[in-house]
């Protein structure tokens, strides 16, 4: 059994993600919302191929089924991202428990 993570480092303007899994990062303003990383998930790499749409993904009967986790092995590759926050910007972390009950657009909007 694992687990999925995505962390943040804010460093005064400065945000650094760490990410393994299907939990996301989000870059919000009140114009945008940037996903900032990529699932670890066989559907995503469905989706990258071009063998099924990103619509055709939010419903597939394998959407939870991740290629990366922690505690699976020994050791784990993660992602790391890092950018410059903008004075309006905000950063939320947030599980697939958000992410498939709403819409990224309508997480936009609460912020």
């Amino acid at each position: 059994m694992g687990t999925t993570v995505t962390c943040c480092l804010l460093l005064e303007k400065k945000a650094i993600i760490g990410h393994v899994g299907d939990s996301r990062a989000y870059r919000i303003t009140s114009d945008y919302i940037i996903k900032v990383t990529e699932d670890h998930s066989f559907v995503q790499q469905l989706v990258k191929k071009g063998t099924i749409t990103q619509e055709e993904a939010e419903n597939h009967p394998q959407k939870n089924l991740i290629t990366r986790a922690i505690g699976v092995d020994e050791y784990v590759m993660v992602d790391i991202v890092d950018f410059e926050l903008k004075d309006d910007e905000i950063v939320l972390l947030c599980t697939d428990g958000l992410t498939n009950y709403i819409t990224e657009q309508e997480i936009k909007i609460l912020f």
